[in-house]
């Protein structure tokens, strides 16, 4: 399950959707939300080419070092936070990543792990925990499990998913109950109001099942579990 940080506005409380995490929507939202952007700057450097600006003229390294240092920015980057226990495991994934064969996968692996360590808050101090849930819900979530594990379907293709393919069990109502009494738990946790966001339901991992390295989405996986 996910919570996002609850954010004052204007506008009504949306409710959560439960979308499993390759669902389409999803990914047209983050292709137009990068994509329309990239198409409008094309736009306007091909329009001010064609009025015969000389780019020189307009963007010059002086005017960019002028604008770096009016945004505090420095290079190296610090680690978020900058801890020393943050910086020894950042410096060590990075290095891995520097290892990966596959030019795209490494990329990849340097856009999510720059987000992790240098762009993102930490809502908590050591980033994780354990604890126990609530000893009733506990056994609720074995009943469903154990009710509908005969008609278990396959899951769709997970990127992050190795292996021997998990199998799901879709249980909507079940989740959206576990969302709501799992959240006051995760708010004493994080310390700030919470939205939950989504309970996709029961993935069985297999034999041979590997889920890789990650990044969730930071848009609303901010704390989960």
């Amino acid at each position: 399950i996910a919570f996002r940080p609850r954010i004052p506005s204007t506008h009504p409380e949306m409710p959560p959707v439960n979308r499993p995490p390759n669902d389409p929507n999803n990914s047209l939202s983050i292709l137009l939300k990068f994509t329309i952007p990239t198409i409008i700057l094309l736009i306007t450097i091909l329009t001010k080419r064609q009025h015969n600006c000389d780019a020189s003229s307009i963007y010059n390294e002086h005017d960019r070092i002028i604008e770096y240092r009016s945004r505090n920015y420095t290079f190296p980057p610090q680690y978020l936070p900058a801890t020393r226990g943050w910086e020894t495991l950042m410096t060590r994934r990075f290095e891995q990543i520097s290892r990966i064969p596959s030019s795209d996968d490494r990329w990849e692996g340097y856009m999510q792990t720059s987000h992790a360590s240098y762009v993102l808050n930490n809502f908590t101090e050591n980033c994780w925990g354990l604890t126990r849930a609530p000893d009733d819900l506990v056994e609720e979530l074995r009943r469903a499990v154990r009710k509908n594990l005969a008609s278990a379907v396959k899951e769709r293709t997970v990127e992050v998913i190795e292996g021997a393919e998990p199998k799901f069990i879709h249980q909507g109502i079940l989740m959206r109950k576990v969302l709501k009494k799992l959240r006051s738990m995760h708010e004493e946790w994080a310390g700030v109001p919470l939205i939950g966001n989504n309970a996709y339901g029961f993935r069985l991992y297999q034999n041979q099942s590997f889920l890789n390295m990650h990044v969730d989405k930071p848009e609303t996986h901010v704390i989960s579990c």
